[in-house]
């Protein structure tokens, strides 16, 4: 069971209110600088992922390639070599 979520001062049980009341707007900035917190790290770690899964690029040897349109181009012109030797 979980437990009903509060987000206005009024849902606070009376006992805390007094306590509570003040810090109000502060306990929810708080949250809401640890959300971000939480959203910009989960985007790095992703980041991090991404980098680390990517395959190293057959041209220059990289990972991730540091500039695909050069090695498709290099590409191209080392199979234009191989089709004129043959």
């Amino acid at each position: 069971m979980t437990a009903p979520l509060i987000t206005e001062p009024e849902m606070v049980p009376a006992i805390l209110l007094d306590q509570v009341e003040e810090y109000w707007a502060a306990l929810l900035a708080q949250s809401d600088l640890r959300q971000v917190h939480l959203i910009w790290k989960n985007r790095a770690l992703q980041d991090e992922i991404e980098q680390l899964t990517a395959d190293y690029c057959g041209t220059c040897g990289c990972r991730p390639c540091v500039n695909p349109s050069f090695c498709e181009a290099c590409r191209r012109a080392d199979q234009g070599r191989k089709r004129s030797r043959r």
